[in-house]
């Protein structure tokens, strides 16, 4: 039995004590099943790991049905997408199948509704990765399997709201633009010119906003986009004008990249020092804004991600020079440099999870909009360094004691001073971050939020 596959057992078990839902105890046996009958899996369209058999399938059915089911409390419609996760892993070749779970699900109409855009959104997202060639061989099914998920949750709650209203028009500016984004990807690989395909990339998402602005009948001026943005930075978040952040983010970033560029840091420093000094500049960037103006922060991650799958797609046709600084800093062990680079992307979709999901839920919770930067930018780069420069006792997957330990303390002088409970997510997720072979990026916080979120 796989080692990794134990952990998963155990961190339902533990999740079971927690939340006590018998949904999540079927999770202990969907992990049996992904054992005993693995799913087919094509080594030309995911991530080639020896070490992981089951391609992280274990991993993203205790998450994602744990997490649903969690968040259910908060929102019910996100209980009838649990029990629709369910057979989709426990039976993966017979998908045909879920139509018939919708209809039996006791739930009312809207419920049924939605749950039929989620999992057809869901089969649409999963496996349109077979068509995009430059997506082939970067994720797990797991990692896949959890980033389409929540993206059809995402998708799905975005068609079934009837109306935004002003306070919430930064959430309908951050899901449309995000599906612009994704389309204009789409559609300039099928463009040869750059300057076609450039203007495409840009073009889309302002499109897909105004689109949005216009179905949902919202009260902005043409055009919708640029003026709500303006009115959005101008006004005030917790008694700060938000655009002073933006002003924040250029010193900080005129005061930090020239170092991480400077020769003589690359000459004395080790390379995971030189990868992790941008995890201290999230850190710097984030946290601040998290804490103290959450929904530009919000907006600001959507933005941050787009721009990153905009440089994905021009990258071959930029200068030299801005390559070879793109990619001296790349993880090889996770990326290629004649694929898609998918760490800087999912660093900032990690530090972003708890935050999206703390403002949708409405949950006032520091340590929860934070967790993404403290498990990543702090514990997981105290992780690194201390295990790269003073590990000697190997345990897990080739980490080292000292580099776990570097990360438990980092995340327990981080959450020390707060009273809500974080200790169990913070010796999981260095469990998790110690025995897993799939992105840690990606898995890290979603494992921990489950652990931070109360009960209503």
């Amino acid at each position: 039995m796989e080692l990794e596959s134990i952990l998963w057992m155990g961190y339902s078990l533990v999740t079971i004590s927690s939340f006590q839902t018998l949904p999540v105890a079927i999770n202990v046996l969907c992990v049996f099943i992904s054992l005993v009958r693995p799913p087919a899996i094509s080594l030309t369209v995911w991530r080639n790991s020896l070490s992981d058999k089951v391609q992280g399938v274990p991993m993203s059915m205790i998450i994602i049905t744990s997490l649903l089911h969690k968040v259910s409390l908060y929102n019910s419609r996100w209980g009838v997408f649990a029990e629709i996760s369910l057979p989709f892993f426990a039976y993966p070749i017979s998908i045909i199948a879920l139509p018939f779970t919708i209809s039996f699900t006791e739930a009312d109409y809207n419920a049924k509704q939605s749950a039929a855009i989620f999992l057809g959104s869901w089969i649409s997202f999963f496996y349109i990765i077979r068509f995009y060639k430059s997506m082939r061989g970067i994720v797990t099914v797991g990692e896949w399997s959890m980033i389409t998920c929540f993206a059809s949750v995402v998708f799905t709650e975005a068609v079934m709201a009837k109306h935004y209203d002003d306070h919430r028009l930064f959430k309908l500016v951050s899901i449309t633009g995000t599906i612009g984004c994704v389309i204009g990807c789409g559609v300039s690989t099928l463009m040869s010119s750059p300057f076609i395909r450039i203007p495409t990339l840009l073009a889309s998402p302002l499109l897909t906003i105004e689109i949005a602005f216009w179905a949902y009948q919202a009260e902005v001026s043409k055009p919708a986009c640029i003026n709500w943005l303006i009115c959005f930075l101008s006004e005030k978040e917790q008694y700060v004008p938000r655009f002073y952040w933006i002003i924040y983010w250029i010193v900080i970033l005129v005061a930090t990249i020239p170092i991480a560029t400077a020769s003589w840091f690359k000459t004395f420093a080790p390379r995971v020092v030189t990868r992790k000094w941008f995890h201290l500049v999230a850190v710097l960037l984030f946290t601040p804004v998290t804490l103290l103006s959450p929904e530009l922060m919000f907006l600001s991650y959507t933005i941050a991600i787009c721009a990153l799958l905009v440089i994905e797609n021009v990258r071959n046709d930029m200068q030299t020079s801005f390559q070879d600084f793109y990619l001296s800093y790349l993880d090889y062990e996770k990326d290629k440099v004649d694929q898609v680079i998918i760490s800087h992307v999912a660093l900032i979709g990690g530090c972003a999870f708890p935050l999206w999901l703390s403002v949708c839920l409405g949950i006032e919770s520091n340590v929860l909009r934070l967790w993404g930067v403290i498990v990543l930018g702090v514990g997981d780069s105290c992780a690194a360094i201390v295990g790269k420069l003073l590990g000697t006792r190997i345990w897990g997957r080739n980490r080292s004691l000292e580099g776990s330990s570097a990360m438990l303390m980092s995340i327990i002088v981080c959450c020390c001073k707060s009273k809500e409970p974080w200790e169990v997510a913070a010796v999981l997720s260095t469990l998790i971050e110690a025995f897993t072979s799939q992105i840690d990026n990606i898995v890290l916080p979603i494992a921990g939020v489950l652990f931070l979120l109360k009960t209503p």
